[in-house]
């Protein structure tokens, strides 16, 4: 039996009133069961918990205007429900005008947003952007929340690029700020300097925490900010203000890092500080390396209300159910250049076998050894591979590629500096790096001369940050 019912915000609570509230069998069920309310006066007061009270509210009114009642509401509460109105029906505007844009039926001036670009300090001659890269900038602009999910080598970050610098140009965005892995800095400040030159300046945030909130303190507009996944976890409350002083660009560089379904650390703060964002996107190759529930906390960092995904667990059924359909959902927000249309020849693979030498191979040996005597008198395998994943076999990994990673922390892989009872081991990692090149390292120099001496393009890969670093240096 629906009637009419008043909300308002008292204090922490919630406060429906009407005088079929506590009658009606439908609105008994859902205070009670649902929100855990307690009866009042004509009505249910309704606990915050951990949720913010405007979220609460607008949940309350939703239900209830589904079931027919007439719903009147008091101050904060009418501003909650406005707010999440308006957010719905940019959502809407947003769908639309992608769809349109996927279809044909919507064109966008590409050469009015070159005109743009130029204007703002655009160097074309260093980054003249290619055909998918200007559809991957169109898309961007009339999305406004956007996912590029392009393959490694499309030029996503060039492509941002244009997006931010576009935004910057038109006063709609007064900030960039880059959120990704560290190694992801020295591409972000290379392509900045190509494509924008002094037009923007890049800015690495890192230090102790002091350190960190001295340079927020510093940024200006027309900056771009280089933060890493741990530092945006540890800062925050410090990135909210920031987005909430400045209108903001957030990017999520390499998205897939946050792709955790539930808990962590990372995931919830990123959806935290992309919520007072003006703009947002995320960039990643392989958005979806385990499965569909991949995608659901980088939705969330476009639509962090959840307008995209929908509950948690309404993703998760639906990924479980049809993935094809959830994804041709999402279509109109993402953005994709496929292998194919970048011309490339089809890729082969060669393999070189370098055997470890000298005090590499010793090393090596000595893990090898170590692990031997951790599973030595197990009998089952269970009991084996269990002592394994504690002793972390990635140790030879380690030593296989660089013994010098052993002496660093790896934050990637959560590993601490290697210790072991061994003295033996401890001292050749300690002077290591004195001794001797890596096997591996030697060999990469060499190929890398050798493709430099032919004019090729090389991209160096590894495992481990530190090994790219020390690589980095060598190659110089």
């Amino acid at each position: 039996m629906a009637g009419a019912v008043d909300i308002k915000v008292d204090g922490d609570d919630v406060v429906a009133h009407g005088p079929a509230l506590l009658t009606d069998r439908a609105a008994r069920l859902f205070f009670l069961g649902s929100l855990g309310a307690a009866e009042v006066d004509n009505g249910w007061r309704c606990p915050r918990r951990r949720a913010p009270v405007s979220n609460l509210v607008v949940r309350i009114n939703n239900f209830l205007e589904s079931k027919g009642w007439t719903v009147s509401r008091e101050g904060i509460a009418d501003e909650a429900v406005a707010r999440a109105l308006e957010r719905k029906r940019s959502f809407s505007r947003t769908r639309e005008a992608t769809e349109a844009l996927l279809s044909g039926q919507r064109k966008v001036d590409i050469a009015e947003v070159r005109r743009t670009l130029t204007a703002y300090g655009w160097r074309d001659d260093q980054r003249d952007l290619r055909p998918h890269q200007e559809y991957g900038v169109v898309h961007g602009l009339t999305a406004g929340s956007a996912a590029n999910f392009s393959v490694p080598g499309a030029g996503k970050t060039a492509t941002t690029l244009a997006v931010a610098a576009t935004h910057l140009a038109a006063g709609t965005v007064e900030l960039v700020l880059v959120i990704g892995p560290l190694s992801c800095f020295a591409p972000w400040e290379k392509e900045s300097a190509a494509a924008l030159g002094e037009r923007i300046r890049t800015r690495r945030i890192r230090g102790s925490a002091d350190q960190r909130r001295a340079a927020y303190a510093l940024m200006r507009p027309g900056e771009l900010l280089l933060v890493s996944y741990a530092s945006a976890a540890a800062d925050k409350v410090a990135l909210i203000d920031l987005c909430r002083t400045y209108k903001v660009m957030l990017v999520v560089d390499e998205s897939h890092r946050v792709k955790r379904f539930k808990g962590g650390m990372w995931a919830p703060a990123l959806v935290e500080i992309a919520k007072p964002a003006r703009v947002r996107t995320i960039l990643s190759g392989t958005p979806m390396p385990q499965n569909g529930r991949d995608l659901y906390t980088q939705l969330n960092i476009l639509w962090p209300e959840g307008e995209l995904t929908g509950s948690r667990d309404d993703f998760a059924a639906r990924v479980d159910k049809d993935l094809p359909t959830l994804l041709r959902d999402i279509r109109p927000f993402m953005s994709r250049t496929p292998k194919a249309a970048l011309g490339l020849t089809p890729y082969s693979v060669t393999r070189h076998d370098v055997p470890l030498e000298g005090t590499q191979s010793e090393i090596y040996e000595l893990i090898e050894s170590y692990f031997r005597k951790r599973i030595a008198g197990l009998e089952t395998w269970t009991e084996k591979i269990e002592s394994l994943r504690r002793a972390r076999p990635i140790r030879l990994l380690q030593a296989a590629s660089n013994p010098d990673v052993l002496n660093r922390r790896d934050s990637y892989y959560r590993l601490p500096r290697m210790e072991a009872s061994s003295a033996s081991l401890m001292d050749r990692l300690a002077s290591y790096h004195l001794l001797e090149i890596p096997a591996k390292t030697r060999f990469g120099l060499q190929l890398v001369a050798r493709f430099a001496a032919e004019k090729r393009k090389v991209v160096c890969w590894s495992n481990f940050i530190a090994n790219l670093d020390q690589f980095a240096e060598a190659v110089r």
